[in-house]
C-alpha cells in the first residue's frame, strides 16, 4: 500500500493537508511518537513533515525535549487554526476529485472484527483497485467503541452490529447475517438428521467469545427470549476471538454459536459442521454508519457510494456457497 508521501504526489493540496494532518496529530498529542502510532507512519516520517512545514513558514512550531515536544507560540497559532484550515483544504482537495473522479488521500473505518476479517477485504481491495492513491486506516472494536471513534471524529464511516438510534447518526443497512450452533463433523448429533431442541444444548460444553462481541450478545438475547440464559448453559471456554472459538470446536472441546459468513471456509472443507436447531436463526443486522449534520466528503463519500453498488446486501444464509463478496447484491440505501 502506497505511503502518505507517495499518496501526496497526486497534488499539492494533498501535501498540504498531510503535512498539516501529520501536525494536527503530533501537537494534540504532545508526542512525535504518539503521533506515528495514530496515523500509522514511523515517527522519521512525522519529523520529516514537521520540518516541512517549519521550514516552509521560517519558524519552529515545537520546542523539542527528551521526553516530549510542546507548541511554540507559532505552533499554538497554527494548531489554532490547523482544524478549519485542513478542513478548508480537505474539502477543496475533495470536490477537485469529485470533479476529476480521481481522489487521493486517507479513508478511516471503524468496524466490528467480523467484518474486518471475513466481509470487507474484498471490498476495501475492489475500492483501492479504483483508487489507487488512496490510503485506509481501519480500527477494529466493539460497535460501542467505534460509535465512539465516529462521534469522536476518528473515523470517517463505521460499520456496526446493533441497532442505531440517535438523531446525530444516519444508519444504512448494510449486511444481514445468522448465527449457527457449530461441532465438529464427528459429533453424536451431526450424524442425526433432526433438529436439536434448544434445551439439549443447554448440558454441551459451550465455548463462547467474550462479553461485549456481537456474537456473545446475539447469544444472549436469543436465550433470553427463549427464557433461558447463558448462566444456564455449560460454558467452558471464553476467548476474545472467532479464529480461537473455530480452533477449540475443531479439537473437539465443545460447541459455539458463530456468525455463518464466519465458518463458510470450515463448512466447505468438512472440519466444522451446523447443527439444526429447532426455531427462529440469530440474526444480525450490521449497518454503515455516519454523521447526519457532517454529509461524507470526497473518498469517504466515494467509498459509501461504492458500497451502494457492490454490496453486500443479503444474509449469508441465503448466498450461493461459491459465492464471494463481490457478487453479493448492493446494499441497501
Amino acid at each position: 500500500m502506497k505511503s502518505y508521501v507517495q499518496q501526496a504526489a497526486g497534488g499539492h493540496l494533498d501535501l498540504v493537508a498531510l503535512h498539516l494532518r501529520v501536525f494536527h496529530a503530533a501537537a494534540r498529542l504532545g508526542s512525535f511518537r504518539k503521533a506515528a502510532e495514530e496515523l500509522y507512519l514511523s515517527q522519521p516520517t512525522v519529523s520529516f513533515h514537521i520540518q516541512h512545514l517549519e521550514r516552509a513558514l521560517g519558524i519552529p512550531l515545537f520546542t523539542r525535549s527528551h521526553r516530549k515536544v510542546t507548541l511554540t507560540p507559532a505552533g499554538m497559532l497554527l494548531y489554532d487554526h490547523s482544524t478549519d484550515v485542513l478542513a478548508a483544504t480537505e474539502s477543496l482537495a475533495a470536490r477537485l476529485g469529485e470533479l476529476t473522479g480521481k481522489f487521493h488521500g486517507r479513508l478511516a473505518i471503524g468496524l466490528t472484527n467480523l467484518m474486518s476479517s471475513y466481509v470487507l477485504p474484498r471490498i476495501i481491495g475492489a475500492f483501492l483497485a479504483q483508487h489507487k492513491d488512496v490510503k485506509v486506516v481501519w480500527n477494529v472494536a466493539g460497535s460501542g467503541a467505534v460509535l465512539k471513534s465516529l462521534l469522536d471524529g476518528e473515523v470517517d464511516i463505521g460499520i456496526v452490529a446493533e441497532p442505531i438510534d440517535r438523531g446525530d447518526l444516519v444508519a444504512e443497512e448494510f449486511f444481514r447475517d445468522h448465527h449457527v450452533v457449530v461441532a465438529p463433523p464427528r459429533h453424536r448429533w451431526c450424524l442425526e438428521e433432526r433438529k436439536i431442541a434448544l434445551n439439549d444444548l443447554l448440558e454441551e460444553p459451550l465455548i463462547v467469545q467474550e462479553p461485549g462481541s456481537c456474537t456473545y450478545t446475539g447469544l444472549a438475547s436469543y436465550l433470553d427470549a427463549n427464557g433461558l440464559s447463558l448462566s444456564s448453559c455449560n460454558v467452558v471456554l471464553e476467548v476474545n476471538n472467532s479464529e480461537s472459538v473455530k480452533a477449540l470446536v475443531e479439537a473437539g472441546l465443545g460447541i459455539a454459536v458463530l456468525p455463518r459468513t464466519s465458518v463458510v471456509t470450515e463448512f466447505r472443507a468438512g472440519t466444522l459442521s451446523e447443527l439444526r436447531i429447532e426455531g427462529d436463526p440469530i440474526e444480525h443486522v450490521f449497518s454503515v454508519v455516519y454523521h447526519r449534520n457532517k454529509p461524507l466528503k470526497g473518498v469517504a463519500k466515494a467509498f459509501l457510494d461504492f458500497l451502494h453498488l457492490r454490496g453486500p446486501g443479503e444474509t449469508a444464509e441465503t448466498a450461493d456457497p461459491g459465492e464471494t463478496a463481490d457478487d453479493a447484491v448492493p446494499m441497501r440505501a
